[in-house]
């Protein structure tokens, strides 16, 4: 829960408000979504597709906190993934492997598909998840923020 408030609150808090006053929203989320990718990037094992799904996950939470104003959503959606990855599916979360996990999972395939050493964040398949997210919050939440 820690990482999610964490990452949440240092990129898309204060730091995307003050940046938005500047250049724009979509302009400083896509700016430190780019950022928030480039975090990632000294995480074990990790490959360009975890980078890139770090970057595609950054901008869903933008779009959370632009449509409703509010970073509750993304802290929980956050620290939701981060938990559910790590103790109960018991996966790599983005290249990590935590003790007191539940199960010992193990992968089958190429890792393009199965996100290999990186969990399910290095997978193609993990693009398809944030796209169909991002579509079914932004027909749900139309009206936007005014941030």
């Amino acid at each position: 829960m820690l990482v999610g408030l964490f990452e949440e609150f240092l990129m898309r808090g204060y730091t995307l408000h003050t940046l938005a006053q500047v250049m724009g929203f979509w302009p400083a989320a896509v700016l430190l979504s780019c950022a928030f990718g480039a975090v990632h990037f000294s995480n074990p094992g990790e490959t360009w597709v975890g980078l890139a799904g770090a970057v595609a996950i950054g901008m869903f939470f933008c779009l959370t906190l632009q449509r409703t104003g509010s970073l509750w959503f993304a802290v929980g959606f956050h620290a939701f993934w981060d938990w559910g990855q790590t103790y109960l599916y018991s996966v790599p979360d983005s290249g990590t492997v935590e003790p007191g996990h539940l199960m010992r999972p193990s992968f089958a395939g190429p890792d393009w598909l199965n996100g290999g050493s990186v969990g399910p964040e290095g997978s193609v398949l993990c693009f398809v998840v944030i796209a169909g997210m991002s579509v079914a919050f932004a027909r749900k939440y139309r009206g936007v923020s005014g941030l």
